[in-house]
This record gives C-alpha cells, structure tokens and sequence, in this order.
C-alpha cells in the first residue's frame, strides 16, 4: 500500500485502504475452497498440470472481473493496477511481468535465507505467467458488463480523471 500511494499520489484514497479486510476476507475463501476442493489432489503430473492450466483460467478471469468492476482489489492486484496506472501499459501485460518478478523474488529469497528453493516448480512458473494472459484474454467479454457494474457516477468520475492524466507517452 506504501508503493500504491507513492504511485496514485493524490488519486490514492482511502478506499484503498479497503485492500488490507479484503486480503482477509479472500484468505477464508480460499480456506474454505481448499477443503471443498481437497478430494481433488492427484498424482498424476499431466492431471496437476491439467488443473494448473484450469485454474490459471479461472483465477484471470476473476482478476478481470475484479478489476473491471471497479470494486476492492487484492494488493496484488492493486499494486499492478497504480503501475498500469502511472505507465498506461495493458494491465496483463504489467501483471504477468509483477506475478513473475514475484516468483523470481521468491527464489532469489529462497536461495539466500534456506540454500535453495523451496515450494516452488513449474506450476507456480507458469501460473504466474498464465493468470495475467487469461486476465487480458478476457477482458474484452468483461469490459461488456462495465454497464451493469457501475454507477453512473462512477463512470462520470473515471471520465474525470482520465481527462486530468497526462497523455500517454509512446
């Protein structure tokens, strides 16, 4: 949140400060996923794979939903959107180089404090590249319920603050 408000400056709100209940509140929900999805572990390398692919999918789309209908993000999220927002780059794009700068955080962690990595392979690899590319493969179908989504207020508001932005730099 420190990095966001030095990002947003003045457009960094105290909603954004909605972010630290969310995670959360998303932290139970995973819970609660975890034990209704348990009976599906499996040792089967194509099956993990399998499941990776898909839940890669599912979890882009929501991150489309959840940035497109304008509501509380994640950190993650919110981090990756005061970036589109300071550099104008597609949100995909920016979250798959945040996700894989993550990864390789976490090996370079790894390596330092225990002598190696741990708990990370090529699942994690590939859903921290995935996940941001079915978010941008998805957001033009998202981006269609925009209406149903936001206020008409909201919507006067975003025209306001894009009006107020500098140009984009190519």
């Amino acid at each position: 949140l420190v990095v966001q408000k030095a990002l947003l400056g003045r457009y960094f709100t105290v909603g954004h400060l909605m972010q630290i209940p969310a995670v959360f509140l998303f932290g139970l929900f995973i819970d609660g996923w975890m034990w209704a999805t348990s009976y599906l572990v499996t040792d089967v390398y194509w099956q993990q794979m399998l499941m990776c692919l898909v839940g890669s999918m599912v979890l882009g789309l929501g991150v489309s939903l959840e940035i497109i209908s304008n509501a509380t993000v994640l950190p993650g999220e919110g981090m990756v959107v005061a970036i589109v927002f300071r550099t104008h780059k597609n949100f995909g794009n920016i979250k798959v180089l945040f996700d894989c700068s993550l990864v390789l955080a976490s090996c370079l962690l790894g390596l330092a404090v225990l002598g190696s990595i741990v708990g990370l392979r090529e699942g994690t690899v590939l859903s921290a590249v995935l996940v941001g590319m079915f978010a941008r493969l998805t957001s033009p179908w998202t981006r269609k319920l925009k209406p149903l989504l936001w206020s008409p207020e909201q919507r006067r508001l975003l025209r306001q603050i894009k009006a107020e932005m500098p140009p984009r730099q190519k």
